[in-house]
């Protein structure tokens, strides 16, 4: 079964977050410990986490962030993915 699921930061658990360090540690060779401290330093309480599960396993993340930049002419709002 394939489930698709959005929480913000402060709703992720940690087993979750673990999880997702994982994964990431796929494509990036760092430490979990390394992955961890980027989590809890650069991640925002409202950014927005779409995890895919297939079979009740972890095997797709993205991370929405918005941000905000200032032009000459005005704000301007976008949202990274992370």
């Amino acid at each position: 079964m394939i489930i698709l699921t959005s929480l913000k930061t402060n709703k992720l658990k940690k087993k979750e977050i673990i999880n997702i360090c994982k994964l990431k540690n796929l494509h990036c060779k760092t430490s979990l410990k390394s992955q961890l401290n980027f989590f809890d330093k650069n991640l925002n309480p409202t950014d927005i986490h779409n995890l895919l599960f297939f079979n009740k396993k972890l095997v797709g993340y993205t991370c929405l962030r918005k941000k905000k930049f200032f032009t000459a002419k005005k704000n301007t709002i976008f949202y990274l993915i992370h």
